[in-house]
């Protein structure tokens, strides 16, 4: 049973709860520091009871106080288990030069209470915030909300926050104009290379470069094990079905060179769309090597596609070089990636990147379903093909 309050008069810790009289700044000021030291020295001797009661009393004498001593009090119990949650709260609401070491080290403060004050406080109470070393997912959303620059690239930076997918797309998508954003994003080793390859869209064109570089590896050799590019015919065949392809594109026939493209690699034709819509390139890039185009045929394909990238040369080489560093693995691995994202409901073969799943595409054989397939792609290509011995295309040095 709860002592009756008024049966210890004496005793300090059940008298009324106010902040004791003190005649100067001075003494206030050492009353501060020995009720603060209470707290730091505690380690859990104190009750619940005494430890709320000497919490109100610090807490009214810290309210009255001036902003040095409530920022040498906040430093003081930055680190303390069994800080006043009242005190921590409100010196964790105030001006940021007393509220940085509270917000930064407190284990005091609750996820609750944080979300609280990244929603409610300034950009500073929010780069604080976002250097904690753990962050939850919903105080990540939360910090974010404000769209912060700054925010964003300490939430990049911090190995201790969990980034979920929405937290994700918006913080790569403010990356494309943000090259150190950009950078801590990737350097994240908690990124896989679904998630790396998934706001490859948002990112500038260096960093796609730095993505496909890093995705290659995490594709590996056994992506290769996945379902070819399907071939029409022999070589001479696959050659004359790419020079009809270009043949189209010369034609200005971008519908049709969409279309065919869509069905030799069994994706989406919106996602063929998206990619030949798309200003600077990489994901062109990514489809031919897909679908195998040797990189002479590449460079005629991309000086036709897009306008804006042919008039730079400089942008031609670049693209050219990353061709030729691009696998065929980790094309395929995005192509799946982006057809995926896309809900495609007509894609032909959904393919499963996974090594488990790689053996048994290896080892399956191929269904009459595919063999129809192979065979309307080849009628096309044949169509096309018939269509481009009228028209002499040049590839690189090799010729037509």
């Amino acid at each position: 049973m709860q002592p009756d309050l008024k049966e210890n008069p004496g005793n300090p810790i059940t008298r009324p709860i106010s902040a004791p009289p003190v005649a100067n700044a001075e003494r206030r000021q050492t009353v501060i520091r020995v009720m603060t030291d209470l707290f730091v020295f505690d380690e859990g001797n104190m009750t619940e009871k005494e430890r709320s009661l000497h919490g109100e009393v610090l807490a009214s004498l810290v309210g009255e106080a001036g902003l040095t001593m409530r920022s040498e009090v906040a430093e003081r119990l930055a680190t303390v288990r069994y800080a006043p949650k009242k005190v921590v709260l409100s010196l964790a609401k105030d001006d940021i030069s007393a509220a940085r070491t509270i917000l930064a080290h407190s284990p005091a403060l609750s996820n609750e209470d944080l979300v609280s004050i990244a929603q409610s406080g300034t950009i500073d109470h929010r780069i604080t915030i976002a250097g904690r070393p753990r962050l939850e997912s919903s105080l990540v959303s939360a910090l974010i909300i404000a769209g912060e620059d700054a925010v964003f690239e300490a939430i990049a930076r911090n190995s201790g926050a969990i980034i979920n997918e929405a937290a994700l797309s918006r913080i790569a998508a403010r990356s494309l104009n943000n090259a150190g954003l950009a950078e801590a994003l990737t350097n994240r080793e908690d990124l896989n290379a679904d998630a790396l390859s998934g706001f490859f869209w948002t990112a500038s064109p260096a960093m796609r470069e730095k993505i496909l570089d890093l995705v290659s590896p995490a594709s590996g050799s056994s992506s290769e094990l996945a379902l070819a590019p399907i071939r029409v015919g022999g070589e001479m065949e696959q050659r004359a079905a790419q020079e009809g392809l270009a043949s189209l594109l010369i034609s200005r026939k971008i519908k049709d060179f969409q279309r065919i493209m869509s069905q030799l690699l069994g994706v989406s034709n919106a996602l063929m769309e998206r990619i030949m819509a798309d200003p600077e390139g990489e994901p062109f890039a990514i489809a031919c090597k897909a679908t195998g185009f040797p990189s002479e045929t590449f460079t005629t394909l991309l000086l036709l596609y897009n306008p804006t990238v042919s008039e730079s040369i400089k942008r031609v080489f670049a693209l050219s070089e990353l061709y030729n560093r691009i696998t065929p693995g980790s094309s395929w691995y995005f192509m799946n990636i982006w057809n995926n994202e896309m809900k495609a409901k007509n894609a032909v073969v959904d393919i499963q990147l996974k090594p488990a799943i790689h053996e048994q595409l290896a080892e399956r054989s191929v269904s009459n379903q595919r063999q129809m397939f192979e065979q309307k792609v080849a009628n096309e290509m044949a169509t096309i093909s018939a269509a481009a011995g009228q028209q002499q295309v040049v590839f690189g040095r090799r010729g037509a």
